[in-house]
């Protein structure tokens, strides 16, 4: 059969012996080392008068120094009641036999005769007729080492099978079953629980025996073996030692007294019909007398299956065929005979014969016969050798030891293998590697540390595994060493360094790694999860507290001031609102990364040809000053993609741990504003160049080094009164002089220079006064030929004069009208008044001037203002989206819902959410609506009187005395010209309230403020923001004098 090609095949019971492991009671007696002293035995007979199931049988023992009772009831098998009092107490064999005869002893044990057909009926031909219905143990040879009692499938004790140490298990167990009239199954079961306590030499019994004298010194004995062919063993003893025909045939004959049975040679034993579970037959399989079932089968599944079947099919078609099989032909084994080999010494005597099995690994196989037989490792590598040539064969070392690896639920993972000669460490990391285990890896080590490495054959040098191991060749073929990559290390760090060794040049070792990475890194069990190795790091970061907020580390190509962002960006800190430039400046300064900061922007995100679903939208690149989503916005426009392909190129690079997204709405229009290109008004018939007197060269940009950090301090706010103060120029004129006094006396105290003073004598001068006349004259030249004609100082000082914080931003979903407003309340905290001045109003209408041009057509649908609500944020995927909902001033909130602002609102935020969001629309407009209406109802708590009444602060005094008006009556006030609420003239507000009312008192804080609103010198006033003083105990706000004024309301 080594013909055929090796198919794998799990081992597994047949169904039969399944069932009857399920049904078999098998325990283990410990034995005792002490005697059972007898007791007086007492038969307690029934009285007619009972009914109970009461004892008849009790017996006095001393087990332990303790007196325990056996007691037999009436419905009770005696001999089931002595097994379970033995195992309940732990006795031995001999007790057992000992309380077994107390019982017969006392007239319970009755003896049958052969009269009795009845229980004659299933006795097997040759058993004795008469025979105990309860029999003691059986006598036997040896020190017994381990007993199993045996139950039948009803639960009735069959008996107890005891292992000497003068006997193989295998025979044990099959003298059993043959004893006791058991299936044949009983059998592989009781020897399978027998060998997991005591040492088992073989699985087939020796079913016969004969001393045969042959003239010889040494006894000769013909034994058979269970599952082999009686005739062929006869007929081999006989040739092995010249044993004639008669002869054989004697032996033939004795081996048939012992009911053994001797088959003719070809005789089929067992045959079934196979048929196909769609019902297409593939014919009969016989098995003869000189074949294993197994073998049988497995041809005769090889012959009649298609290709398309066996891989499928062949597995469980053998299982239970083979199961069939061995409910009627002894079968030694489960698996297919694949390949076997009579193997003989170097003299040509027969040593024995090499089998392997389907499934089974052919150096597996051959290995544990050589060991059994102490076979040099050259016999195996011969026997392997022809065995390769017939037979697959998948490794050349053989498996020294095997365990089977469970998940946290007891699930089977895996089974790990370590070869002949393999470090345990590596088997142990490979098998992790291939089933993708989740386990401790380190945990998992140690424990085949102190289980595997005693096991001969295995080596335990080392607690790291190697991944991979080769010689390096360079490009001139000369050899750099062997290279070995473990698994405590990042593999392309490990080969950077082997690099570093052999490579001196750093451009020549770069392009080596790189030819050489892609051959490492693709290999099975090494897992590169970098591009590239790191120059620099890992370097823990802490912040103010001490506390480590990530560890930077800087690979093979990477700008240093990129990684310094990614750790920013895993660490949060953008969040945390720390300095990314200050960091990047001290990392600049680490050492082993001076001159590398090459670069002084980060690049956050970088593809080329990217795709959003099938349009490819090329290289794509988001630097520091950019954000992502201004970015996917511009791709947008560019490649018309739709809004939500803008929203899921956006969630594909937000997602990424590395980078930092701020917005996820785009700005559509940007622009930094100079107060100066508005407020013409205030500055047209000033000279707003005159400040330019003063170090008119700290406005001009680009000074570097120490110098900047000198303008800095000059053009922070209030140093510019020290340069206009009369007081600081003198002052600043004497400084200089006493400089110049200083510099002078020590020049011309050097001796070349001694000369010139005594010529500035001769002439009756002091030098300094000279000198400093000059510097004067020379300044004052150099100013009025070159710096004054110069325009750069008068366009740096515009722009530095008139520059504001932040720059207009209108962003997606907006209104410009919006964003001006919101932008003025934030740059009036410097820069008041802003608002509804020219440059207000002047914004708005430039900037939509130009919709067309900057694609603002949507944004610019008003001129004035809607009032911002926020209603929270959606986290999705990560990402912030704001739920804001712009309310129109002239419109109620009755009249927004029922006209569907609501939902087109709703509409445009879940059209965002990519991918998209289950019921998004249904559950954020209930969502919005519910905070809307409760902010309706919480409007009177706000602080801002324009909140109050429902107003942005761009309104007019018009506007704001309507709106005033509807307040009113809704507080349930009079306001003059409006209807009355208390004479049923109002619409739909007819509730008055007592002076004392709450809402009484809310329309009395919102009168005493009113006046100030209709006033436009007065709303100015109210409109300047208010700064916390006293630790934001209180709020102020300066005059034009400078005097603060504290806010009470």
């Amino acid at each position: 059969m080594g013909d055929r090609r090796a198919h794998s095949s799990l081992l597994r019971l047949p169904f039969l012996l399944l069932l009857t492991l399920a049904i078999l009671k098998i325990t283990t007696s410990t034995s005792l080392d002490h005697p059972i002293p007898p007791q007086p035995a007492s038969v307690l007979p029934k009285s007619s008068n009972d009914t109970d199931n009461e004892p008849i049988f009790t017996l006095q023992l001393d087990v332990d120094s303790e007196s325990v009772t056996l007691t037999i009831l009436e419905d009770e098998d005696p001999e089931d009641a002595v097994l379970k009092f033995c195992e309940d107490y732990g006795l031995d064999q001999d007790s057992y036999a000992f309380l077994v005869e107390e019982v017969i002893n006392s007239g319970l044990f009755e003896v049958e005769d052969d009269d009795d057909e009845e229980e004659d009926e299933g006795r097997e031909d040759g058993q004795d007729s008469t025979q105990q219905e309860y029999r003691s143990p059986p006598s036997v040879d040896g020190d017994v080492i381990h007993q199993i009692p045996v139950s039948s499938p009803d639960g009735k004790h069959v008996g107890t099978v005891m292992f000497t140490s003068s006997e193989e298990p295998a025979d044990v167990a099959y003298n059993f079953v043959k004893d006791h009239g058991l299936d044949y199954g009983y059998k592989n079961l009781i020897l399978e629980a027998a060998c997991e306590v005591i040492d088992c030499e073989r699985e087939e019994a020796m079913v016969f025996d004969l001393a045969v004298d042959l003239g010889l010194e040494a006894e000769v004995h013909l034994t058979i073996f269970e599952g082999e062919d009686a005739r062929e063993a006869v007929i081999s003893f006989c040739g092995d030692y010249g044993i004639g025909e008669e002869d054989a045939q004697m032996l033939i004959e004795e081996v048939k007294k012992e009911g053994i049975e001797v088959l003719d040679a070809g005789r089929v034993v067992w045959q079934q019909d196979v048929s196909l579970e769609a019902g297409v037959s593939l014919g009969t399989v016989y098995v003869h007398a000189d074949e294993e079932p197994a073998d049988a089968i497995s041809a005769f599944l090889y012959e009649n299956m298609g290709e398309d079947k066996l891989e499928s099919l062949y597995d469980r078609a053998l299982e239970v065929l083979t199961s069939l099989a061995c409910k009627t032909v002894p079968c030694t084994r489960l698996q297919p005979l694949i390949w076997s080999e009579n193997v003989e010494d170097d003299e040509g005597n027969y040593i024995g014969t090499v089998e392997v099995l389907e499934g089974v690994e052919p150096i597996d196989a051959i290995a544990h016969f050589c060991s059994h037989f102490q076979l040099s490792v050259d016999y195996r590598a011969a026997i392997l050798e022809a065995c390769c040539e017939e037979v697959e064969c998948t490794r050349v070392s053989p498996r020294v030891y095997q365990q089977r690896i469970n998940d946290e639920s007891g699930n089977l993972i895996g089974n790990v293998e370590i070869l002949e000669g393999e470090e345990v460490v590596d088997a142990v990391v490979k098998f992790v590697i291939d089933n993708q285990v989740t386990l401790d890896i380190i945990a998992l080590k140690n424990h085949f540390f102190q289980t595997a490495c005693d096991i001969p054959g295995t080596v335990c040098t080392r607690n790291k595994a190697k991944l991979w191991e080769k010689n390096i060749v360079n490009h001139e073929k000369e050899s750099l060493g062997m290279m070995a990559i473990m698994d405590d290390r990042e593999p392309v760090d490990q080969i950077w360094d082997f690099l570093a060794n052999k490579i001196e040049d750093e451009y020549d070792r770069t392009n080596f790694f790189f030819n050489m990475k892609p051959v490492i890194c693709e290999g099975k069990y090494v897992i590169c999860s970098r591009e590239a190795p790191l120059i620099f790091g890992p370097q823990p970061m802490t912040g103010p507290e001490g506390v480590t907020v990530g560890a930077l580390s800087v690979m093979l190509g990477e700008e240093p001031i990129d990684a310094t962002y990614k750790l920013f960006a895993r660490a949060g800190l953008f969040e945390k609102k720390w300095d990314f430039r200050a960091v990047f400046d001290q990392i600049c300064a680490f050492p082993g990364l001076e001159g590398k900061c090459l670069r002084q922007e980060a690049l956050k995100y970088s593809k080329r040809n990217a795709t959003v679903g099938d349009v490819n939208i090329g290289d794509i690149a988001v630097w520091e000053h950019e954000e992502v989503i201004d970015v996917c916005y511009r791709k947008r426009i560019e490649y018309n993609l739709t809004v939500s392909q803008q929203m899921e190129l956006f969630n594909g690079i937000c997602a990424l741990k590395d980078v930092y997204c701020e917005r996820s709405r785009a700005v559509l229009y940007q622009e930094v504003v100079n107060k100066r290109d508005y407020d013409y008004e205030e500055y047209a018939d000033n000279n707003s160049t005159c400040p330019r007197k003063y170090c008119g060269w700290r406005f001009i940009a680009g000074w570097e080094g120490p110098i900047n950090k000198v303008i800095a301090w000059l053009n922070e706010d209030g140093n510019i009164d020290y340069f206009t103060d009369p007081r600081f120029v003198l002052g600043m004129l004497l400084g200089l002089a006493f400089a110049n006094r200083v510099l002078v006396s020590v020049l011309f105290r050097v001796p070349p220079f001694r000369r010139f003073r005594k010529r500035a004598k001769g002439l009756g001068m002091r030098e300094w006064a000279i000198l400093f006349s000059g510097g004067v004259l020379l300044g004052s030249f150099i100013y009025s030929a070159g710096v004054e004609p110069t325009t750069a100082i008068d366009s740096s000082l515009h722009a530095f004069m008139g520059k504001m914080e932040g720059p207009v931003q209108v962003l997606e979903g907006e209104q410009v009208a919006d964003a001006v407003l919101h932008w003025a309340l934030v740059e009036e905290k410097k820069h008041h008044p802003l608002l509804r001045k020219h440059i207000h109003w002047s914004l708005i209408d430039n900037t939509c001037a130009r919709k067309d041009e900057l694609q603002l057509e949507k944004a610019c649908q008003r001129r004035k203002a809607f009032e911002k609500l926020d209603f929270g944020s959606i986290s999705y995927w990560g990402q912030e989206h704001k739920l804001t909902y712009w309310k129109n001033p002239n419109a109620t909130m009755e009249e927004e819902i029922d006209a569907g602002r609501v939902e087109d609102t709703v509409d445009e935020i879940c059209e965002r959410l990519v991918p998209p969001m289950d019921n998004c629309n249904e559950d954020v407009a209930i969502h919005m609506i519910e905070q809307y209406e409760a902010w309706e109802e919480n409007r009177q708590e706000q602080k801002s009187v324009y909140a109050k009444i429902g107003v942005c602060a761009d309104a007019t005094a018009g506007e704001i005395y309507i709106a005033a008006g509807k307040t009113f009556n809704k507080l349930g006030s009079n306001y003059v010209p409006f209807a009355r609420v208390d004479n049923g003239t109002t619409n739909g507000w007819t509730t008055t309230y007592h002076p004392w009312d709450t809402k009484t008192m809310q329309a009395q804080m919102i009168m005493d403020k009113l006046p100030e609103l209709l006033n436009d010198k007065d709303r100015e006033w109210y409109d300047k923001p208010c700064e916390p003083v006293f630790g934001g105990a209180m709020c102020a706000k300066k005059d034009a004098k400078g005097n603060m004024m504290i806010e009470m309301g």
